[in-house]
């Protein structure tokens, strides 16, 4: 099992489960050329089940963060480039370690489930131009204290902030 890895510029495609289930791997650097298959966007499931991983750097030009992404994983940090336009299903549904992150503003809608189970989850920062949040998206986020829904949002999905005790 790997803890670091830095994959080179000359890595284009990081493919369906590449590190599912790595209990060892703690710190993932992208290469600046990652962009899926040409279409800019990083496969599903590529890190879900990761416990040991803290910290992840997704290079500006990302477009796209899969389904299930990091779901399951212990992830802390991360920051999201702005070129970042739509987070799938549960990309990081039960990740109980992220405190708290910040949706770029091309993102327009926060995906079902997206952050469903981040039982550490205390801050998010939404920006104007989000238009929906999706079923679950915050369900049993139960150290969310607070959030500020922008003016842009106009539709709030079943149950996003279902179990949510500190709202």
């Amino acid at each position: 099992s790997l803890e670091e890895i830095r994959l080179p510029d000359s890595v284009t495609n990081v493919g369906y489960r590449a590190f599912y289930n790595d209990t060892k791997l703690r710190t993932v650097n992208y290469p600046k050329n990652c962009t899926g298959s040409g279409t800019n966007t990083y496969y599903g499931n590529v890190f879900e089940g990761c416990t040991s991983l803290e910290t992840v750097e997704i290079p500006e030009g990302t477009g796209k963060i899969a389904d299930y992404y990091f779901r399951n994983s212990s992830i802390s940090s991360i920051m999201i480039p702005e070129s970042v336009t739509s987070i799938g299903i549960a990309a990081f549904a039960n990740c109980d370690k992220l405190t708290e992150i910040e949706i770029p503003v091309g993102v327009t809608a926060i995906s079902g489930s997206l952050f469903s189970g981040c039982n550490a989850l205390k801050k998010i920062e939404l920006k104007e131009g989000l238009k929906t949040i999706g079923s679950y998206a915050f369900e049993d986020c139960m150290s969310l204290e607070e959030i500020r829904l922008p003016d842009s949002v106009t539709n709030v999905g079943y149950r996003a902030f279902y179990n949510d005790t500190k709202l």
